[in-house]
């Protein structure tokens, strides 16, 4: 999953680059570079905060480094779970560019969030979400 989010980061900014002339909305380009900009920013800190030093270490806990991503960006309330008015006001935030496609990712993935367990160590019950939200954000621009 670690891989797998790093490729899709790498991918979607490849996507940006070469997709601009070839039709996809430039304002969600540049609106979910900047979000994905910013989650970048977030994944070195959490590693850090979660004590995690190894390869091996931070592979295993890629769910949870996703999850204090999440935290961290406000995008789950300080516990781990859905907090309704941080999703509004990431909502509220978004360029106009991006609303509308926001909306359809909340409804395409947001099922996945009513089975979080923020206590859970490995942080498997927000894979389905995690899968979900990295896939349709790929798809998002289009």
């Amino acid at each position: 999953m670690w891989g797998s989010s790093v490729v899709l980061v790498a991918l979607f900014s490849f996507i940006v680059s070469y997709h601009e002339a070839e039709g996809m909305d430039k304002n969600c380009l540049t609106a979910m570079s900047k979000m994905m900009d910013n989650n970048k920013k977030l994944i070195v800190p959490c590693i850090e905060k979660m004590g995690l030093s190894t390869g091996a270490e931070k592979k295993e806990k890629a769910l949870c480094i996703m999850k204090c991503v999440m935290i961290e960006g406000k995008m789950l309330g300080a516990d781990g779970s859905v907090d309704m008015e941080l999703a509004q006001k990431i909502l509220d935030d978004l360029p106009d560019a991006l609303k509308e496609k926001a909306g359809d990712v909340i409804q395409e993935c947001g099922h996945h969030a009513a089975g979080f367990d923020p206590s859970e160590a490995s942080c498997e019950s927000y894979r389905e979400f995690v899968s979900c939200m990295l896939d349709v954000s790929m798809k998002m621009c289009n």
